[in-house]
């Protein structure tokens, strides 16, 4: 069992949240695993996400009921050095406040019901959960991905080369 550190990355599926649902219809499944939402850990049971409620926030790590949600935990490969996580959670504290962006889940819609090859960053004050957690390790010089972070979506990082990804059981921490 691996505890838990900065910088891990959360990929959740609420079984019953209906923008789940549509996120993962939309963007489809990886590997058979579905998801809807991403957040980072911090330190001392902080994480950050980017809600549509609350947009760009810190707060404490969420509970989850095992017939209701599916959570996977991801780890850079090889883990990472501890200046790192330092830097990262600075970044994120600058991050807070962001606005959640409705206006790029729109066109990542778009990109993905009607083929779209890329699409437009919608603001640079203005996120979705994904891109957050995406921006924040290109701001620290980790490149999780070969696109944009406004077009990456939960489901990447289920099928990232970067990222060893496991089942996070919750009920043992």
């Amino acid at each position: 069992m691996y505890r838990i550190e900065t910088g891990d990355i959360f990929i959740v599926f609420n079984k019953e949240s209906f923008f789940h649902k549509v996120i993962g219809a939309i963007t489809g499944k990886s590997n058979g695993m579905k998801a809807g939402h991403v957040f980072m850990y911090l330190f001392d049971d902080l994480i950050i996400e980017a809600s549509v409620r609350y947009g760009v926030n810190i707060r404490n790590m969420p509970s989850f009921k095992p017939n209701k949600h599916i959570v996977y935990r991801a780890r850079l490969v090889g883990g990472m050095h501890s200046d790192y996580q330092h830097y990262l959670v600075r970044l994120a504290l600058l991050k807070v406040r962001y606005k959640y962006s409705f206006l790029q889940i729109l066109l990542l819609l778009f990109k993905y019901v009607f083929g779209i090859k890329h699409i437009p960053d919608a603001s640079k004050k203005a996120v979705i959960c994904s891109e957050l957690i995406a921006d924040l390790y290109n701001e620290i010089g980790i490149k999780l991905f070969d696109k944009p972070s406004y077009e990456v979506v939960p489901k990447d990082y289920l099928k990232n080369i970067n990222l060893v990804v496991m089942a996070y059981d919750y009920r043992a921490e």
